[in-house]
């Protein structure tokens, strides 16, 4: 009982140090987007990396033996190691930086950098000899019948809310992925139009562009229809084969993105929320596509579209059996 006791109260510290951490980036977002920012990968009162990093201070302090500048010194780079290596896993899994440093100086790849760290080593000595001591005698104070449901419960809903982040990410990536697709097909079908000697015009107007794709393919398909059926050299017919080709492709690219999208409808909200909170948020994979993504209408309207251009396509079936 004593050493669950113990257990409890070590993980109350921190959930401690997790929401202060969450309140500090709150705060320094808020300022910034000048509106309150619900800070962090996770969508609770909690950041896991400043209760990390708040024990890997505490146990990088103890060979300081409560010398102050080594302190500092420990601390603040346990506290980079830490973050270094986390932004890297994250960047690694779901394909975005969650914060970029690139703006600061003498930075690693925008993972770390030198004032961030210098403000770690403060942050440690300010830790360990003013902040933890009666953070520390406060949770042990708390007796065991609150202290052990309590942390109970607290480590029930972050790790809820972990696998529920966690998801929402790789949708988030998911998403960036068929953003991609789109761009791919776009490429695509310029190249048909060129072939052709026509022009195409796709916007973004509609969610992920799919209407205008849609459009335009079938404007070109009409227009190589028109082709093969007058006379043409075999040099001529043998590039609209070519672009046939092309426009199979992009016709079956484009019933699998939707497909894909359909599956990612039900997370686009979370997905919305997750880059809310992280408003500086990059990717070097797909670069302004995440940008894209932020400025796209709400999932409902891209999915209403996509009905509504079912039944165009439908109504155009009938007509042309008519």
């Amino acid at each position: 009982m004593e050493n669950l006791y113990t257990a409890s109260t070590y993980i109350l510290i921190f959930f401690v140090y997790c929401f202060i951490g969450w309140v500090w980036e709150c705060a320094i977002k808020s300022v910034g987007e000048r509106k309150f920012v619900n800070s962090g990968f996770l969508t609770g009162p909690w950041l896991p990396i400043y209760g990390c990093g708040a024990y890997l201070m505490l146990a990088a302090s103890y060979p300081a033996d409560g010398n102050p500048a080594l302190t500092f010194i420990f601390g603040g780079a346990a506290a980079m190691i830490m973050e270094l290596l986390t932004g890297l896993t994250m960047e690694k899994l779901f394909a975005v930086r969650y914060w970029d440093y690139t703006k600061y100086p003498l930075n690693i790849k925008g993972y770390v950098c030198l004032p961030v760290t210098l403000l770690w080593g403060a942050f440690s000595v300010l830790l360990v000899y003013v902040i933890h001591p009666p953070v520390a005698e406060l949770m042990f104070g708390i007796p065991a019948p609150l202290s052990i449901p309590l942390s109970a419960v607290l480590s029930a809903l972050f790790v809820v809310d972990f696998v529920h982040s966690t998801r929402t990410a790789l949708s988030l990536k998911a998403t960036l992925e068929a953003l991609r697709s789109r761009v791919d097909m776009t490429g695509k079908l310029t190249l048909a139009a060129e072939k052709l000697g026509e022009k195409v015009s796709l916007g973004w107007e509609s969610g992920f562009g799919l209407d205008a794709l849609r459009r335009e393919s079938a404007r070109l398909s009409d227009a190589l229809a028109e082709r093969f059926n007058a006379r043409i050299p075999d040099e001529e017919r043998k590039i609209l084969g070519e672009v046939s080709e092309l426009l199979s492709d992009i016709k079956k690219s484009n019933a699998e993105l939707r497909t894909r999208l359909e599956a990612l409808k039900p997370e686009r909200k979370s997905m919305m929320s997750l880059l809310s909170r992280s408003p500086s948020a990059k990717s070097r994979e797909f670069g302004d596509l995440l940008q894209r993504l932020r400025e796209l209408p709400d999932t409902d309207e891209i999915f209403r579209r996509r009905g509504k251009n079912k039944d165009d396509d439908k109504e155009e079936e009938k007509k042309k059996d008519k």
